[in-house]
């Protein structure tokens, strides 16, 4: 649905070439007309009307990360209620496991939130306030590009055995570091 709204409803036309023609000359030195592109402009210039095929992809885009969300949250409280009806009768050591694991699970479900869906959710709606404004996309784009990172990190912070083994290994990459710097520094003082 995401990708039909925005191949039909996104479409470049002559207002929007027009519009965009001076920005992306100045910020980019090309003409919007030599490269492909799908631009969303809330209101009409001319006039201030309301450019309804736009507006009906944002809306769109907005349902569909609510119905997103709506699913993720009603899940995962559901879960989190019957997880703990079953692991009542679990050891202790299952019932940590059991928690780190779902802390996991939340914090793997909020790190797109807060790298991929945010900076989209602002991006979506930035034009219905008219606000003239041109942001630096590397470093939007950085937001972006964290987010698969963030998976592998979470693990290791919330599950207890994989933090203490990654520790070991970072201590034990430091202490080869180390070892190979000093005897390659005694050496050269040697010489």
């Amino acid at each position: 649905m995401w990708w039909i709204g925005a191949y039909g409803l996104l479409e470049m036309d002559d207002v929007t070439e027009k519009y965009f023609e001076k920005e992306m000359l100045v910020r980019y030195s090309v003409s919007v007309k030599e490269i492909p592109a799908k631009t969303f402009l809330a209101y009409e210039p001319e006039d201030g009307s309301i450019r309804w095929k736009n507006v009906s992809d944002s809306l769109l885009m907005n349902s569909i990360l609510l119905v997103q969300y709506g699913v993720m949250i009603f899940c995962g409280w559901n879960m989190h209620s019957k997880m703990e009806e079953k692991i009542a009768n679990f050891s202790v050591t299952r019932k940590h496991h059991n928690r780190q694991l779902f802390k996991a699970l939340v914090f793997q479900i909020s790190t797109p939130t807060i790298f991929l869906f945010s900076p989209l959710i602002f991006f979506v709606n930035l034009p219905f306030f008219e606000i003239e404004l041109s942001l630096p996309a590397g470093a939007i784009m950085s937001l972006f590009n964290i987010y698969p990172a963030m998976d592998s990190i979470i693990i290791l912070i919330i599950v207890t055995e994989y933090r203490i083994a990654a520790k070991k290994m970072l201590n034990e990459a430091i202490r080869v570091f180390r070892s190979k710097n000093s005897s390659t520094s005694q050496a050269t003082g040697q010489i």
